[in-house]
């Protein structure tokens, strides 16, 4: 029953992300706004290209060598996502500041380097427990992508506050000032996706068959995805809520 429950949850997972990074992709080329290509292709590329790849590279019964280069190819999808997420973070939240743009900046470069040196490790592993090994550098990939989230998260619940004195004033848009809330629990959802298989690999356990952390990385994603959908490309009774049971805008 358990298995079934994950089976489905990460299905769920995959096609949510899918779906709303599609849409958030076609809207970026109607609107031609780089923050929308961000973040749907971040979605995308996550939910739909490197957790499917790392998943297969562990749990998918592949020979070694094929393991290798599947989880590697996982490794840069994910690469590439969360550099999407400190690339949107520092854009939307903080343009033109130095210390962002450093801690961005710095990010990216634990996410590289995680990746190459971890391809590196990878190559060389002698066996698959030698791939889940705690000295393997891609361990710093997961690192940069739990400072992103918890970043990010906290720069959208900034927002949030801030905004919510406006609204009470009648200053900001209701839809506006939710968007903020939503992108700092889009962040907490992804750290729930990533923190509890972070902590078991440094602990030396198996996180790719771990119960515990295949259903937070199932169900943490399929909130993600829904989060964002709320956030970025919302339904029209949603907005009908958020504003108070007054028409939706377009």
């Amino acid at each position: 029953m358990l298995d079934a429950l994950l089976l489905l949850s990460t299905l769920a997972f995959i096609a949510a992300g899918a779906v709303v990074g599609v849409r958030l992709l076609a809207l970026a080329r109607r609107t031609r706004q780089l923050t929308d290509f961000i973040i749907g292709f971040m979605l995308f590329d996550l939910s739909a290209i490197a957790y499917p790849l790392i998943l297969w590279a562990g749990v998918g019964g592949l020979p070694l060598e094929r393991a290798r280069w599947v989880g590697i190819a996982g490794s840069l999808a994910a690469t590439i996502g969360w550099t999407g997420v400190y690339v949107f973070t520092v854009r939307v939240f903080r343009p033109r500041i130095a210390w962002a743009r450093a801690l961005a900046a710095g990010g990216i470069a634990l996410l590289v380097y995680g990746f190459v040196a971890g391809a590196g490790f990878t190559l060389r592993a002698s066996d698959e427990a030698a791939l889940r090994s705690t000295a393997n550098p891609v361990y710093w990939l997961q690192t940069a992508a739990i400072l992103a989230y918890g970043w990010t998260a906290l720069e959208g619940l900034r927002c949030f506050l801030q905004a919510r004195r406006r609204l009470a004033l009648g200053l900001a848009d209701p839809l506006v000032v939710n968007r903020f809330l939503l992108w700092a629990w889009i962040g907490v959802f992804a750290l729930i996706c990533i923190a509890p298989s972070f902590v078991i690999g440094l602990r030396g356990g198996d996180y790719l068959h771990h119960t515990g952390a295949r259903l937070a990385t199932a169900l943490g994603g399929f909130a993600f995805a829904i989060a964002t959908q709320l956030a970025f490309l919302p339904p029209a009774a949603y907005r009908r809520w958020v504003n108070g049971g007054a028409p939706a805008r377009a």
